[in-house]
């Protein structure tokens, strides 16, 4: 792992840092490979590091930047997303926007899983294989400087496929309201490499208000090896009492060949039905038999 200061080069002896000149932010990279399928939809988010004291002077970060080494492809694009994690703050899942001055005593985290300083996508088709590039963080002390703040040699994996596939059991669900049904995820690495499971994810659209949903983060196998399977109980789903209407869940997972890819994989959709729970379809059906009694004795 590389560390560098404010425009200056930090030193690792026995674990120890030492910086070349007065203290500043001091900045680490995380993975140093990513995985993405040739294909314009898949992209790969790089992750940084840094640490600011109090007394560190101010700074920006105003964009990023992908140098060649020999071998990267001119239709990968490396654009400034700025997704973080503030640990001095204990929050999560923060937006910076490029250009905004950084003060105070900060631990920012660019990086897991749907964060990173840098987003790697593709403008056009890339031969399988693996590139690399210096990627660099530019900033400094106005929104206008480009000084490289961190930079660090990152790879890019282009494979075809994954040869990975998810699918849901579960085609269509019906489930009374208030009850809580199971939803799964059917995992098969039919590839042989090793793939990593990150996450899952689910979307829903009109009618996805009538339940509640909860993951159970535990049950994910993250590593799979060649040639293995895996069902996951991931997610459950409790209807609530809105107005009753079937709608389509969409479910998958997400991985890749490295720890924190971010390649999605699509299960087939679930149908989700929810009804009213079983005591109030026998008040219904009270009501309705009392009705028509007292039309019998009407008439």
């Amino acid at each position: 792992m590389k560390l560098t200061t404010f425009g200056k080069t930090t030193i690792i002896l026995g674990g120890m840092a030492l910086a070349q000149g007065a203290f500043a932010q001091t900045w680490s990279n995380g993975n140093t490979i990513h995985s993405i399928r040739n294909n314009a939809s898949d992209y790969a988010r790089a992750d940084v590091n840094f640490t600011k004291a109090v007394t560190d002077p101010d700074f920006y970060i105003n964009d990023v930047a992908a140098v060649d080494t020999g071998n990267w492809d001119s239709n990968f694009s490396v654009n400034f997303y700025g997704g973080y994690h503030d640990n001095t703050a204990g929050t999560f899942y923060n937006q910076y926007t490029a250009g905004t001055l950084i003060t105070g005593e900060q631990n920012w985290n660019f990086g897991n899983l749907f964060q990173g300083l840098f987003q790697v996508g593709q403008s056009g088709s890339i031969a399988t294989g693996i590139y690399s590039a210096e990627f660099q963080v530019l900033g400094g002390a106005t929104s206008s400087s480009t000084d490289v703040l961190f930079s660090y040699v990152h790879s890019i994996e282009v494979v075809n496929s994954f040869d990975f596939t998810v699918s849901s059991p579960q085609t269509y669900l019906t489930v009374p309201v208030g009850s809580t049904v199971l939803i799964e995820h059917q995992l098969n690495n039919n590839g042989n490499r090793t793939f990593l499971a990150n996450s899952r994810y689910y979307s829903v659209g009109a009618g996805g208000d009538q339940f509640t949903f909860d993951f159970d983060y535990s049950n994910y196998p993250g590593q799979m090896t060649a040639g293995s399977s895996f069902l996951a109980n991931h997610m459950t789903a409790t209807a609530l009492a809105n107005p009753y209407a079937e709608f389509e869940l969409n479910t998958g997972t997400i991985g890749g060949f490295y720890s924190d890819d971010e390649n999605s994989i699509a299960a087939n959709p679930t149908i989700l039905n929810p009804v009213p729970e079983p005591a109030s379809m026998a008040a219904l059906g009270l009501g309705v038999l009392a009705l028509a009694r007292r039309k019998r004795r009407q008439s």
